[in-house]
């Protein structure tokens, strides 16, 4: 579902109920169940969770980015994963579920990190 399917279809996609639940995850479960092919949030996220070696075979310079506050994905499954090179795990402590703001202008300090890191690939 793009942004603009929603913009523009207003009668294909009405959230009116949904924004009016008290928690992301209901949020998520009634959007899947509704606009996805999965039947619930746990369908969805093991289609994109990593296990075991997963990512062992990288050879890629890779960097994950979270946060200690993130409610979507614990914090403990990071400190659990095997990181060597060529992947790189940041752990801020604030940032939520990519919130990672630096200014009031809405920029975030991961885009100056991701420039940095790609101007030392070349």
């Amino acid at each position: 579902m793009r942004l603009g399917a929603v913009l523009h279809l207003p009668e294909r996609y009405d959230f009116a109920d949904i924004l009016e639940l008290s928690n992301i995850r209901q949020m998520t479960e009634v959007l899947l169940q509704r606009y996805s092919p999965y039947p619930d949030a746990a369908a969805y996220f093991d289609g994109y969770t990593l296990r075991g070696a997963a990512l062992s075979a990288l050879s890629v310079p890779t960097t994950i980015i979270t946060s200690k506050d993130d409610p979507v994905i614990p914090v403990e499954d990071f400190y659990r994963l095997s990181v060597k090179r060529p992947l790189q795990l940041i752990i801020h402590p604030y940032g939520g579920h990519n919130g990672f703001i630096s200014s009031w202008r809405g920029n975030t300090w991961y885009e100056r990190h991701l420039v940095d890191s790609f101007a030392g690939l070349l």
